[in-house]
């Protein structure tokens, strides 16, 4: 026999909406993150998502940032320029997520949270933590390659000219050192 909605620990009623956010965001962005859809789906009332999310906002913010844990969970390849790539092509699959992060961002602190974080680990994952600062304009080369990889990701490069468009000003930009994006280049 079923388990009855209410016997649901809490845990499990944030994953179950979490997982049905996490799917709408995928499939179809910000705009089918609908609250009325996901609780229609759940066949549960829409007021009831709002007990363990404050906003449309909270929840696109919990439930992008298990998309997020989840892919950093990843490992990337080994090597400078491969790394970078990797990262290029893990920010291409969430480039309209990360479009609707930036324009909700405006409007909510957990929307804001997420989006300096999803920020700081694009950065660590492209430049490594420990790598150091090559002179007095390491911040902004690193700002600049930042630049040219939302460029590309922008324009829907096919994968291969994307690879030497992100390469080449890695080369041209960061280098075999890296700059370390800290608080100077923020």
């Amino acid at each position: 026999m079923p388990t009855a909605r209410t016997k649901l620990d809490r845990e499990d009623k944030v994953q179950e909406i979490l997982d049905a956010a996490q799917r709408r965001l995928l499939a179809g962005g910000y705009e089918a993150m609908s609250v009325a859809a996901i609780a229609r789906e759940l066949k549960i009332a829409q007021n009831s998502i709002y007990w363990y999310f404050a906003t449309k906002d909270d929840l696109f913010a919990a439930a992008f940032r298990a998309i997020v844990l989840e892919v950093g969970s990843r490992k990337p390849p080994r090597g400078a320029v491969d790394r970078v790539v990797w990262v290029t092509n893990q920010m291409a699959q969430f480039a309209g997520l990360r479009a609707a992060l930036r324009a909700r961002s405006a409007h909510s602190a957990a929307v804001a949270r997420l989006q300096s974080d999803l920020n700081q680990w694009i950065q660590t994952m492209l430049f490594g933590e420990a790598e150091p600062a090559r002179g007095e304009n390491a911040g902004l080369a690193g700002l600049a390659f930042l630049a040219v990889v939302e460029g590309a990701l922008s324009m829907d490069l096919p994968a291969a000219e994307c690879r030497a468009v992100v390469t080449f000003a890695y080369q041209r930009l960061v280098g075999p050192a890296g700059p370390r994006l800290g608080r100077s280049a923020r």
